[in-house]
């Protein structure tokens, strides 16, 4: 079975709407709701939550420790907790404002041979402890690899790699390294498809880019209201598209993943 995790910190009617239609058309979706409020008269879709005392007891937590979330665990250790537990395939796990154009994108994701599908895939140079190094140094040895991780693919195997190395240690620990790094270590399939290029940590992404990237999955786009509106918001001529601005900005080891590939020069 292959199937679709949506994050999400609370319900949201927009996101629902779109990713039934991609459960009628196109695979299994499942959205993660990290709070614990009763949403069960509000969808059809399969919803998954739990509480973060059942995860923290079950070692599922750690995953953003550190960061500027202010929470722990939060949707994504509730993601890699439902997966343990499910018998899957492959599945995508994407975060709710992450726009998805065309959702047959899904399908191709689904018949690529992989592991591990990321927008980057980069090897951590030097003993440098900025950023997330110090915890992440705890908690496996080196070589470290680390990716955003806003939309990805992942396997079956992987997430048994990751449930592994969380008996070991007791925790996750920072997923922009753990997913990248115990892929990387346990000679798993990792691929960085063009379609994924688009997914960094701060863009300004315009009806320009989803024009001429109709395929591409674009993070972020915070207003998810107005996703199915860019969905179908079809420019006649190219000669009427806006400026395409690139003013991405984000802390190390970062700094080299900011510029989709399909941008630079």
């Amino acid at each position: 079975m292959n199937l679709v995790l949506v994050l999400t910190t609370n319900f949201n009617t927009h996101v629902q709407k779109f990713y039934q239609l991609v459960n009628d058309n196109i695979c299994n979706c499942v959205i993660v709701i990290d709070n614990n409020e009763d949403y069960s008269q509000c969808t059809s879709l399969e919803t998954y939550q739990v509480s973060d005392k059942e995860c923290i007891e079950n070692g599922f937590f750690n995953s953003f420790a550190g960061s500027l979330i202010p929470k722990n665990p939060i949707a994504w250790d509730k993601a890699i907790y439902y997966l343990s537990k499910t018998n899957f395939e492959k599945a995508i796990i994407i975060e709710e404002d992450c726009l998805v154009l065309n959702p047959k994108i899904f399908l191709k994701f689904f018949k690529t041979e992989f592991d591990l599908l990321s927008p980057q895939h980069s090897k951590r140079i030097g003993k440098s402890l900025d950023w997330h190094w110090r915890s992440i140094e705890q908690a496996i040895a080196p070589p470290h690899f680390f990716s955003m991780v806003c939309c990805i693919g992942v396997s079956k195997k992987l997430i048994d790699k990751v449930v592994e190395h969380k008996n070991k240690i007791g925790s996750l620990f920072y997923a922009e390294s753990m997913f990248s790094t115990i892929a990387e270590q346990n000679n798993l399939i990792v691929k960085t498809p063009k379609e994924l290029s688009s997914i960094v940590a701060m863009g300004n992404w315009n009806q320009s880019f989803f024009k001429i990237f109709k395929n591409n999955i674009f993070h972020p786009v915070k207003n998810i209201e107005k996703h199915n509106f860019y969905r179908f918001f079809n420019l006649t001529t190219l000669k009427n598209c806006f400026e395409i601005p690139v003013n991405q900005i984000c802390p190390l080891p970062h700094q080299n993943l900011l510029i989709p590939k399909f941008l630079k020069r």
